[in-house]
């Protein structure tokens, strides 16, 4: 028996949608289950929904009836574009591995290697891995790379990154010492910003007034005063008593 509709995947074509994903289900189902292709593309308006079946309903009006492999194509042009890719990447370089949020380290690793096969197909296992483990903290990346060995498999990172998981002593150290990176940017940054107590000290006033060489004429210290020009009363000599 084929599946019915509410077996297939929902497709809305919104958020971190993943097109290769539901194409590749698509695929699976008329190679193993050697579904007829004309049943596979009247499903699209069906299961397509938001954004996606609006793109869906406009394409099948304009282009009328098309095979499962010209819809695939139709769909790689829409969907895959490298605003999507982008977005891809940059949701992958944003989420850095907390035990503390992340509670299965299968759910958090398959996301990820999701997110690169979306903006980076061409990654071998190796690289993915290589990929996911620098999105995690030295403590954990370590000891997973220390289990593994030198068999870089998908199952084996897998079972490694599990193990560690389970390892209480190397969560705690991880999460005694974890400390997310924008709240360490922030940090540094509120730091930069308070005043340096040594700035704050008085500083000597700049209106202070300054003297100059005393006027042998009024004995006026005023260093704008000029003592060649000067018309003020004439000091008298001091008279020492004898």
């Amino acid at each position: 028996d084929y599946p019915t509709t509410k077996d297939w995947p929902q497709f809305k074509g919104e958020g971190e949608y993943n097109h290769l994903e539901f194409i590749k289900w698509v695929d699976l189902i008329i190679a193993d289950l050697k579904m007829p292709e004309e049943l596979v593309t009247a499903k699209l308006g069906l299961i397509y929904e938001g954004l996606a079946r609006q793109w869906y309903l406009k394409v099948r009006s304009d282009m009328g009836p098309m095979s499962w492999p010209q819809w695939k194509i139709q769909i790689e042009n829409r969907f895959g574009t490298d605003a999507w890719k982008h977005n891809m990447e940059e949701a992958f370089m944003r989420d850095t591995f907390n035990p503390s949020i992340h509670k299965s380290s299968l759910q958090w690793s398959l996301q990820k290697k999701k997110r690169i096969q979306a903006f980076d197909p061409d990654s071998s296992t190796k690289r993915i891995i290589e990929k996911i483990l620098f999105r995690m903290d030295g403590t954990v990346r370590n000891a997973i790379k220390s289990l593994m060995g030198s068999h870089m498999t998908w199952d084996k990172f897998i079972e490694a990154f599990q193990d560690v998981c389970k390892d209480n002593n190397i969560m705690q150290k991880y999460k005694t010492s974890f400390v997310p990176r924008r709240q360490l940017f922030m940090s540094r940054q509120i730091t930069s910003e308070k005043p340096n107590p040594s700035s704050t000290k008085a500083q000597p006033s700049t209106t202070e007034k300054k003297t100059g060489p005393r006027c042998p004429t009024c004995g006026i210290t005023d260093p704008t005063h000029n003592w060649r020009t000067c018309k003020g009363k004439k000091r008298k000599p001091s008279m020492k008593l004898r």
